[in-house]
């Protein structure tokens, strides 16, 4: 290899690392996005789409977006931004396919998760939204707000599906059915999260069954009836959990 080959790939190295380098950095730095060169584009893509979608501009932010899913293919950022900018360009339909894209790539991704919840209530699909919810439930960053308020439509005392649904996740969840119980015991109506406690029962251990009782204790403030018929529910498996 002649000096200036060597030269010549050394600064071609250089280069695309300060330019990877600088695309890592606009992922904390937003200011950076458009000074990352364009073949360099994956986080600052990112940035650029959202950035795009915000300003209202429907075909810019469909182009960025569809750049975006070409670069950073695989997180599910990348699909929930493309949906956002189908539905403001008015292609609901593709926008629905990248959401539940989205939301099955990323149970953490919060934005995702609570449009499917939200989109699966308003279509019906209560077993669909109830598994979208406990997605929710176990990501401490979604807020109870958000979870009271939707708990409320969802686990209505007639809506068995949602509630079947949810049953079922919590008997698989074995290393955070303790979390779920906890949290839904704040934020799922009374009734419901017994009939979730009744599901469950024959799989709690006595960490669980201490939270099932610390829920009830708390209920007991303010709703004496179904604090009694969870520790009704509960009584006769955990005294030998």
């Amino acid at each position: 290899m002649t000096k200036a080959v060597f030269y010549l790939v050394l600064l071609i190295t250089a280069i695309g690392t300060a330019g990877l380098q600088l695309d890592r950095q606009s992922a904390a730095s937003p200011a950076l996005a458009s000074s990352v060169p364009e073949p360099f584009r994956a986080f600052a893509q990112a940035r650029l789409t959202a950035a795009a979608i915000r300003e209202g501009s429907p075909q810019l932010a469909l182009a960025e977006a569809e750049k975006l899913v070409i670069r950073r293919p695989v997180p599910s950022q990348s699909m929930r931004l493309v949906a956002i900018a189908q539905y403001g360009s008015g292609d609901a339909e593709a926008g629905l396919l990248s959401i539940q894209i989205a939301a099955q790539r990323g149970w953490r991704d919060r934005t995702a998760q609570e449009m499917m919840l939200r989109l699966a209530m308003a279509a019906g699909d209560w077993p669909e939204a109830a598994l979208r919810y406990a997605a929710l439930l176990a990501n401490n960053e979604v807020s109870d707000e958000v979870l009271e308020e939707t708990a409320g439509v969802l686990f209505t005392a007639n809506n068995a599906e949602a509630i079947a649904r949810i049953v079922e996740i919590a008997r698989g969840a074995d290393r955070w059915r303790g979390q779920l119980l906890r949290r839904a015991g704040r934020l799922m109506p009374e009734r419901a999260y017994a009939e979730l406690v009744e599901g469950v029962l024959d799989k709690l251990d006595e960490q669980e069954c201490n939270i099932v009782f610390e829920t009830a204790k708390r209920l007991r403030r303010t709703n004496e009836t179904g604090a009694q018929r969870i520790e009704e529910i509960a009584q006769g498996h955990c005294a030998r959990a």
